[in-house]
């Protein structure tokens, strides 16, 4: 799980960091689970049953995700740099 949860990140910008820097622009977006930033005992890779601390009561699709990606890929968030946002619909831990 560490291997292919931080090792590709790395090595994916790695790969794509030389042709960005030739060409004076690219965007690396790396996208993680809610799970990111918790504590959470037992679950390494993904936490169950979270839609029941959900303001949004329903599981989240890839359709959920296009505007924030279309947004950290544009020339709008050219100054946006080593942000965390949370696309979750209103995920609580407790």
């Amino acid at each position: 799980m560490l291997s292919i949860n931080l090792d590709s990140a790395f090595l994916t910008a790695q790969a794509f960091a030389p042709g960005m820097k030739r060409r004076g622009w690219g965007r690396i977006v790396n996208m993680a689970s809610s799970t990111f930033g918790t504590v959470t005992l037992g679950y390494v890779h993904y936490i169950a049953n979270a839609a029941a601390r959900q303001a949004i009561p329903r599981g989240q699709t890839p359709a959920d995700l296009v505007g924030t990606l279309s947004f950290l890929t544009s020339d709008d968030a050219a100054f946006v740099t080593g942000q965390t946002l949370y696309v979750n619909g209103g995920l609580v831990r407790v």
